[in-house]
């Protein structure tokens, strides 16, 4: 078996951490990642905690970013990915704060990245709160914004990965755990 691309550990924000897969700077982010932190759920593992600041820097459209990647991803092969997250119930979910994840599929051509993008989205019911779930972004029916007709297997003009905690267009704050992003093969 071949080396799997696109996956990221959470554990240490390094590049060891994944293959192909680096995380933009901490001053790029519209998240706060803290890597190496203590599992919630008391494992050894280590794990990365989101923090989705209140008021934060991009007006409700706070991301974990991952660099561009140098060339067009094939998502004919990669259209699926998991992600483990773990929510704690200590969030205020009565807001705009949703238990939600999602997966934004783009290009960087332009700062209108947001026109063209393919949004995977998962939400966590809360009887999983305060455990650890492992999500499935299934992107094999996902249609691209930039024309409302192309499917994710057929895109190929996407070079960059981007996950979204907590819904977008407002300025709550939500805490999130995650570890491994890693691409389901078909």
């Amino acid at each position: 078996m071949g080396t799997t691309p696109f996956f990221y550990t959470f554990e240490t924000g390094d590049a060891n951490s994944g293959l192909n897969l680096l995380p933009r700077p901490t001053n790029e982010q519209g998240v706060v990642p803290t890597y190496r932190v203590s599992d919630p759920a008391g494992s050894t593992d280590a794990v990365t905690r989101i923090l989705r600041p209140e008021n934060g820097p991009f007006g409700g459209f706070e991301d974990f970013k991952f660099q561009p990647q140098p060339e067009i991803i094939d998502f004919s092969v990669y259209n699926k990915f998991t992600l483990d997250v773990y929510i704690p119930s200590t969030n205020d979910f009565s807001g705009n704060l949703e238990p939600l994840v999602e997966l934004i599929l783009h290009d960087n051509v332009d700062g209108n990245f947001f026109q063209r993008w393919t949004i995977v989205a998962v939400t966590i019911d809360p009887s999983d709160f305060d455990s650890w779930v492992t999500v499935e972004f299934d992107g094999t029916m996902a249609i691209s914004a930039a024309d409302g007709t192309t499917l994710l297997p057929d895109n190929n003009t996407y070079d960059n990965y981007t996950l979204r905690f907590g819904g977008f267009g407002h300025v709550e704050q939500g805490e999130f755990f995650i570890r491994d992003f890693v691409p389901v093969m078909q």
